[in-house]
């Protein structure tokens, strides 16, 4: 949304907030921590703090989504999953072909669908503040949830 689109066209008055900065900032460090704290355990494990944040991302729901239908229909009951299977495997190649260009791209089975998801864009044009609240609370939420630390103390880490 440009200024002027945030501006009362009458008096010139800031009708929207305008996205903080330090905010901004705030939460960008927050996944580098993580990507420095994020456990060896979980099941996905990010080559980089970006790839951390896009992960995230799509985690909380802030992705776009685009399911890929298999036609299990042609084959026999017992070899649907393979099937399945074997389109999800075409599509993580698809996915890792993606990431070597510089985007990221998540594959998730759910039913006959193999569901790819990339994170939606976080710029400040693409999203003011009063949506940016929301989005980081629920990524350091995640963040909480998964590291067994609080934001806070990941932070107090990173001065120490």
């Amino acid at each position: 949304m440009s200024r002027k689109q945030d501006a009362c066209p009458h008096c010139g008055c800031l009708l929207a907030k305008p996205r903080s900065l330090p905010d901004h900032r705030r939460l960008f460090s927050v996944f580098a921590k993580a990507y420095d704290q994020w456990p060896e355990s979980h099941a996905f494990q990010p080559s980089s703090a970006e790839q951390l944040r896009a992960f995230i991302l799509v985690e909380v729901g802030y992705a776009e989504t685009t399911p890929i239908f298999a036609d299990l229909d042609c084959f026999p009951e017992g070899e649907r999953s393979k099937a399945l299977k074997l389109v999800s495997l075409a599509v993580e190649a698809a996915i890792t072909a993606a990431v070597s260009q510089g985007s990221y791209a998540f594959a998730r089975v759910t039913g006959d669908a193999v569901n790819v998801s990339r994170p939606r864009s976080m710029s400040f044009a693409q999203l003011g503040q009063r949506e940016f609240g929301p989005l980081r609370d629920a990524v350091e939420d995640y963040l909480e949830a998964t590291l067994k630390v609080t934001v806070e103390q990941l932070l107090r880490e990173q001065a120490a």
